[in-house]
């Protein structure tokens, strides 16, 4: 018998102060191979059939420190709104289906600051919502952080 799914009707919401300015962070995230950089349980992060990392429709190959493997889809990528939106495609490496995310990084007007938002929405197998909705935002406040020192490194000076 197969399980019953459920969809979240609420989406996992994560953001993250940087003191680093939007344009600086976004040059970062635009590049969809730079997982690796920030994501700290990701061995490695590549383009599939060796397309460029900031064109739609391409396919991230991720590796996680578990061994696991997960492939995302870039659907979207904005360089004016600083956004960039990603599809989990199957199999999935959690207990989860139609893993949809948007990383977007918006400048705070009157300083050299920005902020990281995560949005995530999936659906997960029956009675295991809260579960999943507490493990993924663990997942974006940890890369929020890891994005934070990737900037910092990246910074010059």
């Amino acid at each position: 018998m197969s399980a019953i799914w459920e969809s979240i009707a609420a989406p996992v919401y994560v953001t993250g102060v940087l003191d680093a300015s939007a344009d600086t962070v976004w040059l970062l995230l635009r590049d969809f191979s730079n997982l690796k950089h920030y994501a700290h349980d990701v061995v490695s992060s590549d383009i599939e059939d060796g397309r460029p990392a900031d064109q739609v429709g391409v396919v991230r190959h991720i590796v996680i420190e578990n061994g696991k493997i997960a492939r995302e889809r870039l659907v979207a990528l904005s360089d004016a709104d600083r956004y960039l939106r990603t599809l989990l495609l199957p199999p999935e490496p959690m207990p989860l289906r139609n893993y949809s995310e948007r990383l977007r990084v918006i400048p705070i007007s009157d300083e050299d600051k920005c902020v990281v938002e995560l949005i995530g929405s999936f659906s997960t197998p029956e009675g295991t919502t809260e579960d999943m909705q507490a493990r993924i935002s663990n997942m974006y406040q940890a890369a929020i952080v890891g994005i934070r020192e990737y900037a910092e490194k990246s910074s010059p000076g």
